[in-house]
């Protein structure tokens, strides 16, 4: 803040980075003289005893209902959607998920299935319909928290590009280049590695079983849920143990969620379900504040199917590893593999390029359902928001 004196001097008592730490932070940083923005905060005069008077800017948007704080903050609505996202994805993709899981660990030499149509229908008739929902507690837990992560880290990731504005307090990925929302996309799947892998790895455990009782040749500790595996693992090999497989996660997330959120933004734009940067800067010398966009859904429904396919075209010889690593013994001195790399080693040694492959009808089919359901599901959520706050702004009271 600034210091005036009894002389009506005045006195830099602080920089720009300090007057934002007077805003609460439920609310987006307040705009300063710097970013040439009109500011929200107020200047408040405050006599000190000694007669020496401070001028203290506040929010007057600090007062406001914590509903509406929490409806205009960008961060919470970001996460609430991921979570959202995560339901969708489970619900539609996790049969799927585990005919992809039985193809990659059968053997080269003896398999168990012919094709993906063959392993959903042994699955159905030999577990029924559990069968193919096999270890989705797991998953149900876990995306809900994985995609909170995703989409709270990508929208926060944003942010760091494009600073909001007391104009535009909004940031949209319209608002950035693609090689920006890359990067974005990129970040947020480091982070969301560090949450997914545990949860795979359970979800892996307990596919591998095959039958109703468990007994996988591959998995030789039987489990008889993911509840169970999560208690043996954890009681015998600790918080590492639930890390098994995790940097072929991380190599398969970052670069995976870059490509898929980049080609959905860039299809998005191409279809006309996003206003672009140049649309924005017209709008914005119209004196609008956002360009018009609500494209119809199915146009966000195609675009997340093709960033599903752009996520797991190139990453999914890695997907086979992970799987792989995940599936072995949970104990490191029994295990068949001792890296990522070795295990890389031996696939591609056992099966070569195309076997590495092996499961990606599936996992691509899956890939394009969940992708679909999630980024409707995100886009839905975004509209009603914004919708929310249009009708319930923060300094209206509710």
């Amino acid at each position: 803040m600034s210091r005036i004196d009894s002389n009506g001097a005045s006195v830099a008592a602080a920089t720009t980075s300090s007057l934002a730490g007077f805003v609460p932070p439920l609310l987006p940083a307040a705009q300063v003289a710097s970013t040439g923005e009109p500011s929200r905060l107020q200047p408040i005069v405050v006599s000190a005893p000694s007669g020496v008077s401070s001028v203290v800017l506040t929010d007057p948007n600090a007062s406001a209902p914590l509903f509406l704080r929490l409806l205009h903050n960008q961060n919470v609505i970001d996460g609430a959607g991921g979570w959202l996202c995560g339901v969708a994805q489970v619900a539609t993709g996790h049969p799927l998920d585990t005919i992809k899981v039985r193809m990659q660990l059968q053997s080269a030499q003896s398999p168990l299935y012919s094709s993906m149509r063959d392993c959903a229908w042994k699955v159905w008739r030999n577990e029924g319909m559990r069968g193919l929902f096999k270890g989705a507690p797991a998953p149900m837990l876990g995306a809900t928290t994985l995609n909170a992560v995703l989409f709270g880290t990508y929208g926060w990731a944003q942010r760091l590009f494009v600073q909001p504005t007391a104009s535009k307090p909004t940031v949209r990925p319209g608002d950035l280049s693609l090689w920006q929302i890359w990067c974005c996309g990129f970040l947020a799947g480091s982070c969301v590695s560090l949450v997914e892998s545990p949860d795979d790895l359970l979800k892996v455990k307990v596919q591998s079983q095959v039958g109703r009782g468990g007994g996988s040749v591959r998995a030789p500790v039987s489990y008889s849920g993911v509840f169970d595996a999560l208690r043996k693992i954890v009681t015998g090999y600790g918080l590492r143990g639930m890390y098994q497989g995790w940097p072929a996660t991380l190599l398969r997330n970052a670069p995976g969620c870059a490509n898929s959120l980049m080609v959905y933004e860039l299809c998005m734009r191409s279809w006309g379900g996003a206003p672009s940067p140049e649309s924005q800067a017209a709008a914005a010398a119209a004196g609008l504040s956002e360009a018009p966009e609500e494209a119809p859904l199915v146009v966000s429904a195609a675009a997340g199917a093709a960033a599903g396919v752009g996520f797991w075209s190139l990453t999914y010889p890695l997907e086979m590893i992970k799987t792989r690593l995940q599936a072995d013994h949970s104990d490191p001195l029994q295990r068949q593999y001792r890296s990522w790399l070795a295990c890389a080693r031996a696939t591609y040694g056992e099966l070569g390029l195309r076997g590495m492959y092996r499961g990606f009808v599936a996992c691509q089919l899956r890939g394009v359902v969940v992708n679909a359901s999630v980024f409707v599901t995100v886009e839905m959520w975004q509209r009603g928001m914004r919708a929310q706050q249009i009708k319930h702004p923060l300094n209206a009271g509710f």
